[in-house]
């Protein structure tokens, strides 16, 4: 596998050469800083862009060119990622060697197609095609509320802190997509072209013009500027825990418990807090699974997660909402217990090896190299063959003095009536 990063005007190219997958993927990223206010357009504008172009002007078209091109896969996301709001467009198509060698060119300008020549004309997408996209995209924003699971999440996050980025909403907002028009969801894709930092990634195998052809055909105007900080960074921290419920019409009860990291070093959060996290919820040896939902049968469920970027850690539960307060209490103890270090080194080199095997898994989908290279070039997250070096680094004391610097900030229930 090599790996080449191109400084090209005002954008930057990165070129995984490898020959382990049958299918070669680019992903174009336009980023921005978040802004609230700007979340749904900007889902919009992902959304719309993957239905028409000026040469393939309906979904019909786009499909029939995408069989053309030996069944290209074509998509595109708006995720909050930190600080930063990104919009993700990608293809996935066959290595020449399978197919013809025209395969990358015809590839590359079907994805310039997508993003630089819409359906447009009037400076308006299409009518029929933007009235259709807001109402899928409305449908995906009220379905929110209809997935206990999301919503609790929403909810929580809320409650932690409604300024900050995490508890946005990356689908955005019914009652601004209500009042976007045509002509303002034209304008933003005009000024997205101006002003967003523009990563373009390709993984895959018969790579050699791929430079020459993003050159050639990625027309991009944007002022390259570096990025600041994506990390979110929390400087306010609850001296006593907030605790919401909320009832809602559903058979299980959901639990969920936010935390913030105070000022954790880059090893401690590039490493150690992996390993925290195997010991607490990793898998049925796990601390949590043992003593939450095997000794005590409190829940039907239980997984802490992290979130590096957000710096936060949740805890979710499935519950009866009349198990709420010992089960509470019993995660509580367990957190205790690990600030205590009542953990043996056996469940720490297992949790390594978990690690190790999960790093080393990401080299089977060009999807997780490209993660991994994206997290490399944001994040400042280190190559594979040096995390599986690193890992082996951390040590008891060093979980021990992460665990302290876990803040719970908010526990919300979302409380079933008719838990059974």
């Amino acid at each position: 596998m090599k790996y080449n990063r191109y400084e090209i005007g005002p954008y930057n190219l990165h070129v995984i050469n490898t020959d382990k997958f049958k299918k070669n993927v680019i992903n174009v990223s336009f980023k921005e800083k978040v802004k609230k206010e700007n979340l749904t357009i900007r889902n919009f504008l992902a959304a719309i862009l993957l239905k028409a172009t000026k040469s393939y002007p309906d979904e019909r078209s786009m499909a029939i060119k995408s069989e053309e091109l030996y069944n290209i896969v074509y998509d595109s996301s708006s995720t909050i990622y930190g600080n930063y709001s990104i919009m993700n467009f990608e293809i996935t198509f066959l290595d020449t060697k399978y197919t013809s060698t025209e395969l990358l060119k015809d590839s590359v300008e079907f994805l310039t197609e997508i993003i630089f020549n819409p359906n447009v004309k009037d400076n308006q997408f299409d009518e029929k095609i933007f009235e259709m996209t807001k109402e899928e995209l409305k449908l995906d924003i009220e379905a929110i509320n209809e997935n206990p699971q999301k919503k609790a999440s929403k909810l929580l996050f809320e409650n932690m802190d409604k300024s900050a980025p995490f508890a946005y909403l990356a689908d955005g907002y019914i009652e601004d997509l209500d009042n976007i028009t045509n002509k303002e969801l034209y304008d933003y894709y005009k000024n997205v072209l101006k002003s967003n930092l523009v990563d373009i990634f390709v993984i895959g195998n018969n790579l050699d013009n791929i430079k020459e052809l993003i050159i050639n055909n990625f027309k991009i105007n944007t002022i390259k500027k570096p990025a600041t900080n994506y990390y979110l960074v929390h400087n306010k921290f609850r001296k006593r825990v907030k605790t919401v419920k909320e009832k809602e019409t559903i058979n299980q009860s959901v639990l969920k418990i936010g935390f913030k990291f105070d000022n954790l070093t880059e090893f401690e959060r590039k490493y150690v807090l992996n390993i925290y996290n195997y010991i607490l919820s990793g898998g049925p040896d796990s601390k949590l699974f043992k003593n939450v939902r095997e000794k005590n049968s409190l829940c039907y469920n239980v997984k802490s997660n992290i979130s590096k970027i957000f710096n936060l850690m949740i805890i979710t539960a499935g519950i009866d909402a009349k198990n709420y307060k010992k089960t509470v209490s019993l995660i509580k103890k367990e957190l205790k217990n690990m600030e205590k270090g009542d953990f043996s080194e056996e469940e720490i080199n297992s949790a390594k090896a978990i690690y190790n095997s999960s790093i080393l898994s990401m080299q089977d989908s060009p999807y997780n190299l490209i993660g991994v290279y994206k997290a490399k070039e944001y994040l400042n997250l280190d190559p594979i063959e040096v995390r599986i070096e690193e890992i082996k680094k951390v040590s008891k004391e060093d979980i021990v003095k992460l665990s302290k610097k876990i803040k719970m900030d908010t526990i919300f229930l979302l409380e079933g009536e008719c838990d059974e």
